[in-house]
């Protein structure tokens, strides 16, 4: 019912309704469309929202216009400067490298600082190196043999 009367024309003679707007706005941007949660889920979209997908509806938004400020999606120089932190953070906790094989771009990590991570993050470092523990591994093969054309 609030927001009903904000956005009313008649409200402050519609002087209030680009305040509105741009708060509503900043709030989204905020709270919803961060750089790191548009991150996060082009991640689990796996392929799907790329960065050309987020510029097309960006787009939608600004007009067309390459460089606005205060829009509500973020830039994908936005999100890749939030990519570049999440793997400064990432190769301090893990260390890791891009290496090229012949079926594409793979990332190799630290196994050793991989394994003592997942064991400090499910609370069982002090078991496992008193009594040792079993620990299973699973890849996303569908992903390894997208490209074998097998």
């Amino acid at each position: 019912m609030i927001a009903k009367a904000a956005y009313r024309s008649e409200v402050y003679m519609g002087h209030a309704l680009p305040s509105i707007i741009d708060a509503a706005k900043k709030w989204l941007r905020r709270n919803v469309f961060s750089p790191w949660k548009v991150l996060k889920a082009m991640d689990l979209a796996g392929g799907s929202l790329n960065y050309k997908r987020i510029e097309v509806i960006r787009g939608l938004e600004t007009g067309g216009k390459c460089y606005n400020r205060g829009s509500v999606l973020p830039s994908t120089a936005e999100i890749k400067r939030a990519g570049k932190e999440l793997e400064m953070e990432a190769d301090e906790l893990v260390p890791f490298k891009e290496v090229q094989t012949k079926w594409g771009k793979s990332i190799q990590f630290c196994e050793a600082r991989t394994l003592h991570l997942a064991c400090d993050m499910y609370g069982i470092t002090e078991k496992a190196k008193r009594t040792g523990v079993s620990i299973s591994e699973s890849i996303d093969a569908s992903q390894i043999t997208k490209n074998l054309h097998v």
